[in-house]
């Protein structure tokens, strides 16, 4: 039975047993009898106990004593006595020969701290350039400078980060900031060279002292002119260098804070402007808000206000109380954390999915041909408009690009159309309810015209959730069209007489396209016409020799989730989806992975892979390769698509489908030659196949068959 001692190592109480005390007691002893001569003997003990402490509330976390195993594994980590230089000590237990090798695996990853040793303002910019491995904090601070002229998203982030982001106290936190090992001797290497760094100031501060005490005579030295005198010493090191950057220093913090400004205030006034709009995209929550606005108007104005202050001071020399200022900076971060907050509320109005569903008979449409037409948003008129978003008549917004169209045959003698309008809610019957808010419908303003706006309209009692359109065309066999260039866009999934159009569907401007059992068919294209709107060749993937010696290896992830409805049952396949730009190389190097999801909905995970010399942002990916869900079907592109002008070589795609456990779901036999990963019960022999008509469920173990023999 072993005794048990209390101590408080580092600020952390312990309960010890006495074999662990007697092993820490000597490697504790043995470090002091090594650093006792040192200048800085204190503050590496202290480190060394802080470090010693906090490894070992680690280990004892679930445990209530400190064992000796404990302590030979903190020995392991900070280091024997002759690896840097103390007296050694015989230690129990395993060998220690490898301790090396146990510190090379303690190696830990970076941590995040403000450093204030090396602040302007809070030290965050020069603690983050610590943790990215950045030796001159400025390029940072010039990073924020950015940030904030560009929009002034910087000063927010700033401000977050200083309150958030703990500040490095002690030499293990500066060691962890700059990714070394918390080990003995880095601690003392770092202690002694800032007690040197130290040492050296006082040094030069004492002798510029002494030489203008020296020269004053029996002049009195104040208190004033010494503070003075000290602050010139400290910069003495750099005052001509300072000399001379400081006009280049002045003119461009000028320029920077001048441009900060106008940014600020044209944002403020398009806030102001654009605030109609706002009314549609906020919360359904009339307190809510009167809140967000009020929060807004103080995240905009206050920064103003401290616009006006600097120029008081620049011009009229005239200072703002120190208590005003530091008034309205609290008042400012507590409205920004609050309008967080409150944001956070009106997204969670975008959570849930909903389908509106309605069919329109066209009988007016009589004859044999059909001109089908866009009708455009005028945008001559000057509304205000934000990105698709546009204030319209009886103060109803319209949305644009947000029109899928689908051309169907049919063997009814008369046209119709399926409208499905998909938006965002709180909850199911919300979301539905947002839905059925637009106005849309197709026009026929004569036998032989159909009109398809290019825009919905949602009323001005309605909210906007990302409400979209798809109408599903149905047209009889026998007739004929014509299709507007304005459309060409619009047109997501059009059923083609692939016998005529064997490398996918062609729009072609004015010509005129008989639907017939299997699809569309153009009666008056050339096969030059068709020739010159062919599907792109393959691409030509290249050897790792031939890649450019600029071209690195680039890679680009988007993610999007989608809610599930309880009971539904998914289909997924493969398709031609994507309308298809001219100069472009078209590839099939897809894979597709399934696994489990992490949470109760579906994600949809694409990598692109290639060399070259520029990244792809979201809206490049997207053209190059896409998917289409409506409801509950998934339609993957069975091509991606590259410009011939974009400098991507040799393009990889991995598409991760994660599906919630329960989810039950058809999977096209398409899926088979883009298989990748695919999590299924391992008791299954021989593999995986998909077939269309089995119904498979996601469970823990992956995906089973639930209709199979």
């Amino acid at each position: 039975m072993n005794k048990t001692i209390n101590i408080n190592l580092g600020g952390f109480p312990f309960t010890i047993d006495d074999t662990a005390f007697e092993l820490l007691e000597r490697y504790m002893t043995s470090i002091k009898n090594h650093f006792a001569q040192s200048d800085s003997y204190q503050e590496i003990i202290s480190d060394i106990e802080i470090r010693l402490g906090e490894l070992l509330h680690e280990k004892t976390t679930s445990k209530a004593i400190v064992s000796t195993a404990d302590i030979e594994s903190v020995i392991k980590i900070m280091g024997r006595p002759e690896e840097f230089g103390a007296e050694s000590i015989d230690l129990p237990g395993e060998d220690f020969s490898n301790s090396d090798e146990g510190n090379n695996k303690d190696q830990k990853t970076r941590k995040l701290f403000r450093d204030r040793s090396n602040k302007y303002v809070g030290g965050v910019c020069s603690g983050l350039a610590a943790y990215l491995g950045i030796k001159n904090a400025n390029w940072v601070r010039l990073a924020f400078i950015i940030f904030t002229t560009s929009g002034g998203f910087g000063i927010p982030l700033y401000i977050i980060m200083w309150i958030f982001v703990p500040e490095a106290k002690t030499s293990s936190d500066f060691l962890a900031m700059k990714g070394k090992r918390v080990t003995v001797s880095n601690i003392a290497a770092y202690m002694e060279k800032e007690i040197n760094n130290f040492s050296s100031q006082v040094s030069e501060l004492s002798d510029d002292i002494s030489k203008r005490f020296s020269a004053k005579g029996n002049k009195s030295f104040r208190a004033e002119s010494t503070l003075a005198d000290m602050e010139s010493a400290f910069k003495s090191g750099t005052s001509h260098l300072g000399r001379i950057l400081k006009p280049f220093g002045l003119i461009l913090g000028g320029f920077l804070l001048l441009t900060f400004a106008f940014v600020w205030i044209t944002s403020f006034v398009g806030y102001i402007l654009a605030f109609p709009l706002f009314g549609f995209i906020n919360s359904s929550s009339s307190i809510i808000n009167f809140l967000l606005t009020i929060n807004s108007f103080v995240i905009m104005i206050v920064p103003l206000v401290f616009i006006i202050f600097w120029a008081l001071r620049l011009i009229f020399r005239t200072n703002v109380m120190r208590s005003i200022r530091q008034s309205l900076v609290v008042f400012w971060i507590s409205n920004l954390i609050c309008f967080i907050i409150l944001s956070a509320s009106t997204f969670r109005e975008f959570k849930n999915y909903g389908v509106y569903e309605s069919k329109q008979n066209l009988e007016n449409l009589t004859s044999e041909i059909i001109s089908i037409e866009a009708i455009n948003n005028d945008h001559s008129q000057g509304n205000i408009e934000l990105g698709d978003l546009r204030l319209g008549k009886n103060d109803q917004l319209e949305v644009e690009n947000d029109i899928d169209i689908n051309i169907i045959p049919t063997t009814s003698p008369y046209w119709h159309y399926t409208k499905k309008v998909k938006s965002r809610g709180k909850d199911g019957k919300n979301a539905k309810d947002n839905a059925d808010c637009i106005q849309y419908a197709l026009l026929t303003p004569d036998d032989h015209t159909l009109q398809f706006p290019t825009y919905l309209t949602i009323d001005k009692d309605c909210k906007y959730r990302f409400q979209q359109v798809e109408i599903d065309l149905y047209i009889p066999i026998g007739k004929s069209v014509t299709i507007s260039e304005d459309l060409k866009w619009n047109l997501t999934n059009v059923t083609y007489d692939q016998n005529q159009m064997k490398d996918g569907w062609k729009m072609i401007s004015g010509k005129s396209y008989k639907m017939t059992e299997k699809g569309l068919y153009c009666t008056d294209c050339t096969p030059e016409e068709l020739a010159v709107n062919m599907e792109p060749n393959y691409y030509q993937y290249v050897s790792t020799d031939e890649i450019p010696n600029n071209a690195i290896l680039q890679s680009n992830e988007s993610a999007q989730t989608f809610d599930v409805t309880q009971g539904s049952i998914w289909n997924l396949s493969f398709d031609k989806i994507m309308v298809v730009q001219n100069n472009t190389w078209k590839f099939n190097d897809i894979k597709l992975n399934v696994d489990l999801s992490p949470d109760d909905k579906v994600h949809i995970i694409r990598k692109l892979k290639f060399y070259g010399t520029n990244p792809v942002n979201q809206n490049e990916l997207d053209h190059i390769y896409n998917f289409r869900v409506s409801g509950q079907d998934i339609t993957m592109s069975n091509y991606g698509y590259i410009q011939n002008g974009k400098q991507i070589i040799n393009p990889k795609l991995e598409i991760s489908l994660l599906l919630p456990r329960g989810l039950k779901i058809h999977i096209d036999d398409t899926m088979n030659d883009y298989k990748g990963q695919v999590n299924y019960d391992k008791s299954i022999e021989g593999g995986w196949n998909f077939v269309r008509s089995e119904l498979l469920q996601m469970d823990t173990d992956g995906l089973k068959c639930l209709n199979c023999e």
